[in-house]
């Protein structure tokens, strides 16, 4: 099955860690890098369509890279049409949410990314409202509706 289109009411997860993102108040600009937003994409996982599974082996992995600075997963639900208002400098959509499934593996994963180049200055400033939006959305893990 493939889910290519991702409507605005969508809640997709930023999933991050504690305490290399985040120091249990706030969100460090590590959580969002300016080269994934530019071009890369920032990694999100689809709420309801990605196999908690996929996020669970994906989690581990990360971890085990790093654990001093990943002791802890720290979740953020962001809803799509949310992310896509966020406008830039020229009162246009910002960015844009884009399915990218992982054949086999995540076919819930998706990616935000800047809706076109932009200077540093500009990147920077659309992080911050990123990094709000994430730590208005903290969620425990109990509370999130991944696939079975």
């Amino acid at each position: 099955m493939e889910f290519h289109y991702i409507c605005d009411s969508e809640r997709i997860v930023r999933t991050t860690f504690s305490p290399e993102h985040f120091d249990g108040v706030e969100f460090s600009n590590a959580a969002i890098s300016l080269d994934d937003l530019s071009s890369r994409g920032v990694s999100v996982d689809r709420e309801g369509i990605t196999p908690l599974s996929a996020l669970d082996k994906r989690i581990e992995a990360q971890v085990a890279k790093n654990p001093d600075a990943r002791q802890s997963v720290v979740y953020s639900v962001l809803l799509v049409g949310a992310v896509r208002a966020i406008q830039g400098q020229e009162a246009s959509q910002a960015l844009e949410v884009k399915a990218d499934p992982i054949k086999e593996e995540n076919e819930g994963h998706a990616l935000i990314l800047s809706a076109k180049p932009r200077g540093k200055a500009e990147l920077r400033a659309l992080r911050l409202r990123l990094i709000g939006m994430m730590k208005a959305g903290l969620h425990s893990k109990g509370t999130l509706q991944f696939k079975a």
